[in-house]
């Protein structure tokens, strides 16, 4: 391909145009993340506290549901948030009910509490749920923010222990009579 006398100082001239097309892109990209407000952090979650990790089949286990200042190191206890005053439902649940199963949870301060219950071996995944019993999406106390839901827990279900080795048993028996 031959080129034009001056081709070749063109296609540099544009190339370096295309640079610094791209820098001023990226420039722009970091004054609008600057100017963009950041939402506030927010305060209130919930932690998972599980019992005994992980269940045997046929075993049951309290799995307790904490609300925890979020901006605390380590988190401190903390009321749930308020909602829109039409109570607040938490669910907690398991991912997989032919694993574990989860009874009815109740609330009570900062803390839910369910009774989870080995059903089979394998792995599931503790979920909670925390609503506006309304239905209206749940903010945090600020009235702004989006209540975040509490991070799943991961867990199992393993084979019961066997029983404990029973002690050796004898049998007496006595001559039968003649």
């Amino acid at each position: 391909m031959t080129r034009r006398r001056g081709e070749h100082a063109e296609v540099e001239l544009l190339e370096e145009i295309l640079a610094e097309t791209v820098a001023i892109h990226a420039l722009l990209g970091d004054v609008v993340a600057l100017l963009t407000p950041k939402p506030p952090a927010q305060a209130t979650t919930a932690v998972f506290i599980g019992g005994d990790m992980p269940l045997d089949v046929g075993a049951t286990e309290t799995v307790t549901l904490t609300f925890v200042d979020g901006n605390d190191t380590p988190p401190s206890p903390q009321a749930p948030p308020k909602g829109d005053g039409s109570g607040l439902v938490v669910t907690i649940a398991s991912s997989d009910s032919t694993i574990a199963s989860v009874g009815p949870t109740t609330a009570s301060g900062n803390t839910a509490i369910a009774t989870a219950s080995g059903v089979a071996v394998g792995t599931f995944t503790y979920t909670a749920t925390v609503a506006n019993a309304s239905g209206a999406p749940l903010l945090d106390d600020d009235g702004t923010t989006p209540f975040i839901q509490p991070v799943p827990l991961a867990s199992s279900v393993v084979a019961a222990p066997p029983p404990a080795a029973q002690a050796t048993t004898g049998v007496l028996s006595a001559p039968s009579a003649p």
